[in-house]
């Protein structure tokens, strides 16, 4: 099954057209599924650059590491 995502913007004549890669097979139905994308907030913007940011504080990383720890020591352990 191959998929495609594309993101474009509504024309004036709102008409699309999407030029579909040689790895689709003629003659085969497809599912075309439009949605029309939410625009994100001034705050959203703001906390998704402070989550990137996060990634270098080191507290983060530490707790990171502390559950990466914890799920290390039970992965093999059976439960009944």
């Amino acid at each position: 099954m191959n998929t495609l995502k594309k993101t474009l913007r509504i024309p004036k004549d709102r008409e699309l057209k999407i030029k579909l890669p040689e790895s689709f097979d003629i003659n085969k139905k497809v599912v075309i599924m439009i949605e029309e994308e939410e625009e994100k907030s001034e705050d959203y913007k703001k906390k998704l650059k402070l989550m990137k940011k996060s990634v270098e504080d080191p507290l983060f990383q530490q707790d990171m590491k502390e559950i990466s720890d914890d799920f290390n020591a039970i992965e093999f352990e059976n439960i009944h």
